[in-house]
């Protein structure tokens, strides 16, 4: 086609106008020879316009200077070239270029070998013959925040997060005709971080590999993708996943078209915390909708998962000191038009709440651990747009406010919806007493959970559920129904009254309000009255003395802080129709005196009275209005001076009148505390 001549010829233009091949063509080509000897050339070529499908969008005035070269009937070809291709990606429009062009066999083999991209250089490989063709990048130390910025117009929803990092690229593509039919990637990350525009989702320090392949069938794209993540830190608001420790590594099994993207297989593996395989369909609407979703756990080791994914995220959550024991098993199904479910299986798992240290703060009191359950197993299962499955659970032991313990348990529930619901009636033993379950039905909403309650409790040694409590040891019985009660906002009320059997009498408690029940400063506030306490038993229990007789009183405006009185109005006395035996014992009569400030503790051992027993009594009675950490104080009936706190009857008669109207709240308990310990007080009150 182009041979020497007899004439002496410098140079020649050839204007090839379009040409075409398998799926690509060149737009008005041109190409300028500076002859040389034989078939050696240097020419300069120009394309107004390169389009291939391996292409995102068509090259542009594209100029290819070549110092070494061949042109002749068989085709063009470049030993040695540079290619000027200006565009926006590239960091430097001049790329050193090789190739050549095989007329006969419509073949080209083309190479950039130092292509500057990203603040990073690019190797590119180009062949391209009527069988196929296909394309080959490697890239090193490519800048991720450049790259996402150029592929950011590609990639839906993507245009609000922000990446950084270095990546190396090895990549190919390849097809036959216009469209590729393979296409296979390896990327190495580098100190890779991303964030998105809440900053919800964050990724730190992230190197790893991530790699894949899939080929074209049936109008879509089929294939797997690997990602192994060696080093960094990922945070959602759902969980925390380092991989300092141990490698992170996903794998999935696609297939995509216009239609669907259907997850075949996809396997996460974190050694030691959490592995499972899931399954999905999503399909391609007016949005991408998941149709189908299915995950299994193997079995995961509690603590370990706690540890690792859930309490960074829960620092300032109530959950955030938790310990755990046992093992796990998670199940998950979602069908869009039939329904929702969540199985979990509990083997032998133990929950406890960890003590919160304090020393590095006087100001607050010793936290006391909030609940414990041990030996817990069952299956839960959760169901939503479709039929509820029964629940069971159960547990072996375990406690309230660390020292209400609870028995063996079984619980039969119904877990649908946004809903908990005792299936069937259940009994709970608290200390030496059980606590039987009527209704239960708990709702979590967005706004937290509530809750309704119902039941009844059969007699609590009040001796056992007074040390658990912290409070002065008590004695007799704790019994009684047990109103609904709610729980909302995170608030307890009791609606209705709630009727207990106390010291052989009857307690009965209205308006009870518990805030922050399971918290580290719960309050309550109540109003309570009693009525026909046995004094004898009552007295009892503090080893006060012996008093007989019965009692009545009310307590009201109560109000408690990490179970601790605050604030009352209390009085107690000899109801007006009591016609029981009243009797005071000595020890009582010094006791009193002592409480009330009369002066005349102890008088009576040093008179003719110590002969006496015990003396009869008409009436006693005493009233408390707590406020600031003072008690004022008062009697049954106004004396002369001061007020009865026991008014004599009979001979020989004694009257205790009480002087000391305000008495130091924390003095008062400090000395029922040493009579009850001791069966005498002697402090004094000022």
């Amino acid at each position: 086609m182009l041979a020497p001549s007899a004439f002496a010829v410098d140079g020649i233009t050839l204007r090839l106008g379009r040409i075409t091949g398998s799926g690509w063509s060149a737009e008005s080509l041109d190409i300028e020879l500076d002859w040389q000897q034989g078939a050696a050339a240097s020419y300069r070529m120009r394309v107004k316009e390169l389009i291939h499908p391996a292409l995102p969008s068509p090259l542009k005035d594209l100029v290819i200077s070549c110092q070494q070269g061949t042109v002749s009937g068989q085709g063009i070809a470049c030993q040695r070239g540079r290619l000027h291709l200006q565009h926006p990606i590239l960091d430097d429009p001049q790329v050193p270029i090789r190739f050549e062009w095989n007329v006969e066999h419509q073949k080209l083999e083309l190479e950039l070998s130092h292509l500057r991209f990203a603040a990073g250089v690019l190797k590119v490989a180009l062949q391209f013959a009527p069988e196929g063709w296909s394309v080959n990048i490697e890239g090193d130390a490519l800048d991720m925040a450049e790259i996402y910025s150029q592929l950011a117009t590609y990639l839906p929803m993507a245009s609000d997060m922000e990446i950084v990092g270095k990546v190396d690229v090895v990549a190919s593509v390849s097809g036959v005709g216009e469209l590729p039919s393979r296409f296979q990637w390896r990327a190495a990350l580098h100190a890779a971080a991303f964030s998105d525009a809440s900053g919800e989702y964050l990724g730190e320090a992230l190197s790893g590999v991530w790699q894949g392949s899939f080929v074209s069938e049936a109008k879509g794209w089929a294939g797997e993708t690997a990602l192994t993540l060696r080093q960094g830190e990922l945070l959602t608001p759902y969980a925390y996943i380092g991989v300092e420790q141990q490698p992170l590594s996903i794998n999935a099994h696609l297939a995509l078209n216009q239609q669907q993207l259907q997850v075949t297989e996809l396997r996460y593996d974190h050694p030691g915390i959490l592995a499972f395989t899931s399954s999905a369909m999503i399909l391609r609407q007016q949005a991408w909708t998941p149709e189908l979703f299915q995950l299994r756990t193997a079995s995961f080791a509690i603590q370990n998962l706690y540890d690792q994914y859930l309490l960074p995220t829960l620092a300032e959550s109530t959950l955030a000191h938790l310990e755990w024991a046992g093992q796990g098993r998670l199940g998950l199904s979602y069908r869009r038009d039939g329904g929702q479910r969540l199985v979990l299986k509990l083997d032998d798992v133990s929950v406890e709440e960890a003590q919160v240290a304090t020393e590095e703060r006087e100001d607050l009191p010793r936290q006391r651990r909030g609940f414990a359950l041990y030996g817990v197993n069952g299956v839960l299962n959760w169901t939503s747009g479709q039929a509820p499955v029964e629940s069971a659970l159960s547990w072996d032991g375990g406690h309230l406010l660390e020292g209400i313990t609870l028995g063996s348990t079984h619980l039969d529930l119904l877990l649908h919806e946004k809903n908990v619901t005792l299936a069937n009636p259940a009994s709970i033993p608290v200390l030496d007493g059980t606590l039987a379950i009527s209704i239960f039905d708990l709702t979590v909403n967005d706004d937290g959970p509530h809750f309704m309650f119902g039941g009844a409790l059969t007699p609590i040694s009040m001796q056992a559920f007074s040390q658990a409590m912290g409070w002065l040891p008590l004695s007799g019985k704790l019994s009684g129904g047990i109103p609904k009660a709610t729980y909302q906002y995170g608030v307890l009320l009791l609606e209705g009254a709630m009727m207990a059997n106390l010291f052989e009498g009857q307690t009965i408690i209205r308006d009870l309000r518990v805030e922050d029940l399971l918290g580290i400063w719960p309050t309550l506030s109540a109003n309570l009255e009693l009525r026909n306490l046995d004094l004898e038993a009552l007295t009892r229990t503090f080893s006060f003395g012996r008093i007989t007789g019965k009692l009545e009183g009310r307590i009201d405006n109560l109000y408690l802080e990490n179970w601790k009185p605050v604030s009352f109005d209390a009085r107690f006395a000899t109801p007006e129709q009591d016609e029981s035996r009243h009797r005071i014992s000595q020890r009582a009569i010094d006791n009193i005196s002592n409480l009330g400030g009369s002066g005349m503790s102890g008088a009576l051992s040093r008179s003719f009275l110590s002969f006496f027993e015990e003396f009869r009594y008409a009436r006693l009675g005493v009233s408390c209005r707590l406020e600031n950490g003072v008690c004022e104080m008062d009697g049954v009936e106004a004396a002369a001076q001061g007020s009865y706190l026991v008014k004599g009857s009979g001979l020989p008669r004694i009257d205790i009148v009480g002087y000391n109207h305000r008495v130091d709240w924390g003095l008062l308990i400090g000395k029922l505390t040493e009579i009850a310990e001791t069966g005498v007080g002697n402090a004094e009150f000022e």
